[in-house]
């Protein structure tokens, strides 16, 4: 199965990244996901596992698994911020601009440059700003200040999108988090509308 083995992880490979960006942005994973063994079942039952080996890192963090809410009438609501992932996967592996844009998103550290490309691609594969404005995803405004602030050295430092100040600073700047924020609400939405 040596060359079977390399075929699949091969074919793996477009899943396992869109899913990987899909845990950054909905449980804010801090490491990528990737392909760690291979398992066959032959048929007669029998399981063949096949391993790559590579360098251990045990690293044990928790996140976000679940939320209740109790409303003031008693009843109780439960979010879970991974409900969308599987609907997101079975539909957008066949959109490559959403898996391209996943695959930008499974980074560790997001820069201003990277979220700044990361926004581009939704817009584009969104219609345009227009379309994120009115279905109500992002103000013209909110959009405003994060170009402004990716683009400029006072607000984002040796990360700006532009080297030198090509204009003056925002006055409501915003910070590298917010940035992340919106960026991440505006994949989510569009990601959430190609699903449909």
């Amino acid at each position: 199965m040596g060359s079977c083995s390399s075929n699949v992880r091969e074919q793996a490979a477009p899943i396992v990244e869109a899913l990987s960006g899909i845990c950054r942005m909905l449980l804010q994973s801090e490491a990528s996901l990737g392909v760690g063994s291979l398992v066959e079942v032959t048929p007669s039952g029998t399981r063949n596992i096949f391993v790559e080996l590579e360098p251990a890192v045990l690293r044990i963090t928790g996140g976000m698994v679940s939320m209740q809410v109790i409303h003031a009438d008693g009843s109780i609501e439960e979010r879970r911020p991974s409900d969308p992932a599987p609907a997101w996967l079975a539909n957008l592996l066949e959109a490559p601009e959403a898996v391209r844009a996943l695959r930008l998103r499974d980074k560790g550290q997001l820069s201003w440059t990277d979220l700044y490309r990361l926004f581009e691609v939704i817009v584009d594969g969104a219609g345009g700003a227009d379309v994120i404005v009115t279905e109500g995803w992002a103000s013209r405004t909110q959009m405003r200040r994060f170009k402004h602030s990716a683009n400029n050295v006072s607000v984002a430092g040796d990360e700006a999108r532009h080297g030198v100040e090509s204009a003056t600073p925002p006055v409501d700047a915003m910070s590298i988090s917010e940035a992340k924020s919106l960026v991440d609400i505006l994949l989510a939405r569009w990601l959430g509308k190609l699903a449909v």
